[in-house]
């Protein structure tokens, strides 16, 4: 954790070392969510001390596993984690924690998790929906029934030999 008050000074404050590499991360309030390549896709830090981060929640091994969290997005007390293609055929890449105690470990999983087919590279969450980039599509997902999430359209990726804009 740095203390960036100065910009041209960046003032080392707090270490945590995950063993795995970071590939999302988002702070809310005293908490980081970090998706990860470790076996607990999701960790969740508080950071109030910023001196001392402690890890205190995540997802637990998710049992569709092995995959790795490759995004993360939080609204309010709902985490939203893009996970990689999984080697298993059941692996799914979307899901949604509950996070009203971010403490919990593992964090309660909120519906149904989906197969959206390919990995989550990232992901944003505006007014119930879910937009997803993949290593192939731009896809917008409905969030009103977390039992029953739906998607409500797509852009394919243009290809190299495509002329036009690229997403």
């Amino acid at each position: 954790i740095f203390d960036v008050a100065s910009s041209t000074k960046p003032i080392l404050q707090g270490t945590y070392t995950l063993g795995h590499t970071v590939n999302s991360l988002v702070v809310r309030g005293a908490y980081a969510y970090i998706a990860t390549a470790a076996s607990e896709e999701l960790k969740i830090f508080d950071i109030s001390d910023p001196m001392s981060p402690q890890l205190v929640g995540g997802s637990g091994i998710l049992p569709d596993t092995p995959a790795n969290g490759k995004s993360v997005y939080v609204v309010g007390s709902t985490a939203y984690l893009g996970r990689t293609v999984g080697l298993s055929p059941s692996a799914k890449q979307f899901y949604v924690f509950d996070t009203i105690d971010p403490a919990t470990a593992p964090l309660p999983v909120m519906g149904s998790p989906v197969d959206v087919n390919d990995s989550i590279n990232s992901l944003l969450v505006r007014f119930g929906l879910a937009f997803f980039t993949t290593r192939n599509e731009f896809q917008v997902w409905s969030l009103s029934n977390v039992n029953a999430l739906t998607k409500i359209g797509s852009l394919a990726r243009a290809r190299e030999h495509d002329s036009g804009a690229r997403l």
